[in-house]
């Protein structure tokens, strides 16, 4: 009978511990400095303890302070830490007695001490949250290239090649001057584009020129020597610190183009 407890127990916390290592990048990511790029995440905690799981619980579905899942429990069970090991002991009350590591490591990571390094992936969307002078929003990265993630933004996705870093609720981006803050999100460069500089069918990429900005491309309807109607192509630069618009490039002929 304690053979067969044992091994319930087992298979129930290998159950747990393969959900939790698959969600880990699924889930909203917190920690005190997080750096994500098209290669790499890296996220520096803080120190957490084992999470632990009574045996026979139902998953709530949510978790704890520490990232660990709350359970249901019966009025009498035993409870095992996620991830630790059995010692073939039991406690007075007949509960196996596991051994606990200092935190679980997702599947493919890395983890050292307070750092956990995973390679950044286009399966699963690294959701932040981040907060501006409206108030917090939530972000959300991904790889999209070899060489580049984007940033999504309710409907507005931007790209970038550059490492991102969220510090204390900011988002910055590592530049050749170092790590600048972005405080203009992406939806309000798309209003820019839109309502400022009336683009139409535009992409934006966030590039590092010294400070970060927002490179915007797209077309504006015109008109050539008054009648002739085209579309020029446009390209500006805006500054993800302030909102102003930098600089506009636009093809040879715009002096005969009404806007």
């Amino acid at each position: 009978m304690k053979n067969n407890k044992k091994i319930l127990s087992g298979f129930l916390l290998a159950i747990i511990i393969l959900t939790i290592a698959n969600l880990a990048f699924a889930l909203p990511i917190t920690g005190r400095v997080i750096e994500i790029s098209a290669i790499e995440t890296k996220i520096l905690q803080d120190p957490i303890k084992a999470c632990t799981a009574c045996i026979g619980g139902t998953d709530t579905g949510q978790v704890d302070s520490d990232g660990c899942p709350i359970y249901s429990c019966p009025a009498k069970t035993c409870t095992a830490c996620i991830g630790g090991t059995d010692t073939g002991q039991v406690d007075s009350d007949g509960c196996p007695i596991y051994s606990c590591p200092a935190k679980i490591c997702p599947v493919d990571c890395i983890c050292d001490g307070d750092t956990i390094t995973c390679p950044t992936t286009q399966q699963k969307p690294i959701e932040v949250e981040i907060s501006t002078s409206e108030g917090s929003i939530s972000i959300s990265v991904e790889k999209v290239a070899e060489d580049s993630i984007s940033i999504t933004e309710g409907l507005t996705l931007v790209k970038t090649s550059k490492k991102l870093v969220i510090e204390e609720k900011k988002l910055l981006m590592e530049t050749s001057q170092g790590n600048k803050e972005v405080k203009i999100m992406p939806s309000t460069a798309s209003d820019i584009a839109i309502n400022q500089l009336q683009l139409k069918n535009y992409e934006i990429e966030l590039k590092d020129v010294g400070k970060p900005v927002y490179e915007i491309t797209g077309t504006k309807e015109v008109k050539v020597i008054g009648f002739i109607n085209a579309e020029m192509a446009i390209k500006s630069q805006i500054d993800a610190e302030t909102g102003i618009i930098e600089k506009t490039e636009k093809p040879w002929w715009s002096f005969l183009a009404k806007e």
